[in-house]
């Protein structure tokens, strides 16, 4: 009985430590101090969607440009570089027989949207079990939980890179960073608009095996 009792005194002392160490951290941040972080997320998903609707009207406008001579046959080996100490970059190889001039590269990484819904759903169950019980005020609670959202809007955006080379020889690589999140990647392609002809929206040929290395 005496056990069980300094058990239970314990647990309560420790149930109300959490909870004057949440209003201590609620007191040295502010009240606002999330929603100021949030605000700064919202304006960094406001650029990754201008960004995403620049790139897609460059891409329209490189499928409308006139051809400046015959095309030829060309082939181009995309992948994602995973060899240790690399922070993952893009390497786009040309495999036609001859150079290419003049060449634009666009890269598209597609979310993975069921994925990230599925975090964002386990980050909102998460906070709500531990931060009302740890004595966050309500507020901190529904502006962290609107943290969660904002990321995943964000998350939630195609990405990609773009790229001018003025002359990619044959078998010559160019490599590159494409800024994507890996694990959160449904499907990455490359395309190529150069004077010889076009490769649109080629799949990259190891996008599986370099999520697997980069987790």
């Amino acid at each position: 009985m005496l056990v069980s009792a300094a058990s239970d005194a314990a647990n309560n002392n420790q149930g109300a430590d959490i909870q004057e160490a949440a209003k201590l951290v609620e007191q040295l941040l502010g009240d606002d101090a999330q929603r100021t972080a949030n605000e700064g997320l919202a304006l960094v998903f406001f650029g990754t969607a201008l960004g995403n609707e620049e790139h897609e009207k460059i891409r329209l406008l490189a499928e409308k440009a006139p051809a400046v001579g015959p095309k030829q046959k060309i082939s181009i080996k995309s992948s994602i570089d995973t060899r240790p100490g690399k922070f993952a970059p893009w390497q786009v190889t040309n495999t036609s027989q001859n150079d290419l001039h003049h060449c634009l590269i666009l890269t598209g990484a597609v979310p993975d949207r069921e994925k990230i819904v599925n975090y964002a759903g386990g980050e909102l169950l998460l906070n709500e079990l531990i931060l009302p019980p740890a004595g966050f005020m309500r507020k901190t609670v529904n502006d962290t939980q609107q943290a969660v959202l904002l990321r995943t809007m964000i998350a939630n955006v195609p990405r990609g890179a773009l790229l001018y080379v003025p002359r990619l020889s044959a078998r010559g690589t160019v490599t590159f960073q494409s800024p994507c999140y890996l694990s959160i990647t449904k499907s990455a392609h490359v395309s190529l608009w150069c004077d010889e002809g076009t490769v649109d929206r080629q799949a990259v040929s190891n996008l599986e095996r370099a999520k697997t290395r980069r987790r």
